[in-house]
């Protein structure tokens, strides 16, 4: 088998240098079924139909030459057992500057299949043009842990190897599960807005509001109490339309959907400063969650063959997004509850809902306006300086800890 990389730069030489010369085959395993696409040069077809003295005309509509494509193309499992395909569309397309037939087949896996072992074969042209080739690429396989991935090119079939190898041993639920974990934990970690919509809001949870004002809680159980039901509502709030966006069941305009991500920030910055409602840090978090959960659903648009590689997909991905998310706020929170009792807490939150509102208003305007994101560096910096943030935020903490017990102390004398 070609290495893959040598493969993919072959397979990129003959794809701009020869685009009527190759076919290309994809593959998109899931539990249940196999996907296929198979793209076909319409010269090199039209050679191999006469050939075959098929009818006058070699190039028919798609929906005749689909099911003779098909009829050409076998996969079959470790134990050499057929798997049975049928053609889900037929279209005619130009890819790199020629005219191709898209074949896309869907191949039923039975249970008692033995995906350990694929073997794909096509030789709609390459048994009577002998120079004919077909890379074959592998795309999605959840099971194989290959979420996100761009497809790699595994080999050729051709009129010397008429039946290509591609080794999936090792495959299995978790795997794709362990893959869809990490996939998600990046995701939320990369995900600076969906981050700062979550620390700013948690900004006001050590609070409580006294006539339209924030004044330090006494209750550090009670503040704790509000983190936890800000991330609870945040996560539920996600956590459904996510679910109901990867299976197609919920979409919203990507641009409305990240526009309204920016606006979710802007208004936890300004509860941040001054109460927009009482006790409303919950239901913020699970409203403007249930936008954040579309966006999640984006990240996992494609992957899946069929309903149980998605649910695989679906579960690692939100347990990584929540796993990344307490982490984030495992460590930050117990800063955040020292700084709002301390003197610097009233400046602190001032800085940091300020610099949201200003991170978040750039957002709104690059999103729904298209303008020019003067501040996404600065972000974008904050964000790959993480932990130098925490440290000094931990620091703050510590210094206006150390400045508070002093003033305590000062004043504890005066009154003896």
């Amino acid at each position: 088998m070609t290495p893959p990389l040598a493969a993919l730069l072959l397979y990129g030489g003959v794809a701009l240098g020869h685009p009527a010369l190759s076919s290309a085959l994809r593959l998109d395993v899931g539990v249940d079924a196999v996907d296929v696409e198979l793209q076909l040069p319409a010269d090199q077809l039209a050679m191999a139909r006469e050939r075959r003295a098929d009818p006058v005309d070699p190039l028919p509509g798609p929906e005749v030459l689909a099911p003779w494509v098909a009829s050409h193309v076998h996969l079959d499992d470790a134990r050499g057992t057929a798997l049975v395909g049928t053609v889900t569309g037929q279209r005619w397309a130009q890819i790199d500057g020629a005219s191709h037939l898209v074949v896309t087949l869907r191949f039923d896996v039975p249970p008692e299949a033995d995906l350990s072992t694929l073997w794909v074969e096509d030789d709609a042209i390459s048994s009577v043009v002998a120079s004919h080739k077909t890379w074959v690429t592998w795309g999605t396989d959840v099971a194989m842990g290959r979420l996100d991935a761009a497809p790699v090119v595994v080999g050729v079939v051709s009129s010397t190897v008429p039946a290509l190898r591609v080794d999936r041993v090792g495959a299995g639920p978790m795997r794709g599960l362990r893959a869809a974990f990490a996939l998600g934990a990046v995701h939320i970690a990369e995900g600076t807005d969906h981050l700062l919509f979550l620390l700013t809001l948690l900004l006001a949870a050590p609070l409580v509001a006294v006539r339209g004002h924030w004044a330090p809680r006494d209750n550090a159980r009670a503040a704790v109490g509000r983190v936890l039901a800000i991330v609870t509502a945040f996560t539920v709030g996600h956590s459904v339309t996510l679910a109901l966006g990867a299976v197609g069941a919920a979409a919203l305009p990507g641009a409305v959907v990240e526009s309204a991500i920016a606006l979710s920030i802007l208004v936890s910055a300004i509860h941040a400063l001054r109460p927009l409602r009482v006790g409303g840090e919950a239901w913020i978090a699970g409203a403007f969650g249930l936008l954040h959960g579309l966006a999640f659903a984006s990240a996992l648009a494609g992957i899946g063959v069929d309903r149980l590689s998605l649910v695989t997909a679906l579960v690692g991905f939100n347990l990584g997004i929540e796993a990344a998310q307490l982490a984030v706020v495992a460590v930050t929170v117990p800063a955040l509850l020292v700084l709002a009792r301390g003197p610097f807490g009233t400046a602190w939150r001032g800085l940091a809902a300020g610099g949201a509102i200003v991170a978040s208003t750039a957002w709104l305007a690059e999103r729904a306006l298209g303008v020019t994101n003067p501040v996404a560096p600065w972000v974008d910096g904050l964000r790959d300086h993480a932990l130098v943030a925490v440290v000094l935020l931990y620091l703050l903490a510590a210094l206006g800890s150390v400045r508070g017990a002093g003033r305590t102390t000062m004043g504890a004398g005066v009154e003896a």
